[in-house]
């Protein structure tokens, strides 16, 4: 009912005010409600895997970062990762 009475007050008339509030309803369906949440619930589950995948090697880092330092400087905890000397 609204959307006829304002569909008539559209500056440019009665049917491109008719034509806006057919492609754009006032009230959203439940089926544009149910998929916006579900795409939502979508993108949220890749941002947060993204975001573990580059997470998870910055977390790592000081640790390599110390075994790369050992092992060119000739130090190791253990024969096996020693580096020649020459």
């Amino acid at each position: 009912m609204l959307a006829i009475i304002a569909a008539g007050t559209v500056p440019m008339g009665g049917a491109l005010g008719s034509m806006w509030y057919t492609l754009f309803p006032v009230a959203p369906s439940a089926v544009l409600v149910a998929g916006l949440t579900g795409g939502l619930l979508a993108a949220s589950t890749v941002a947060s895997a993204f975001a573990g995948v580059v997470a998870d090697p910055v977390q790592h880092f000081p640790k390599l970062a110390v075994v790369m330092r050992r092992q060119r400087c000739g130090r190791s905890r253990s024969s096996r990762h020693t580096v020649p000397s020459r």
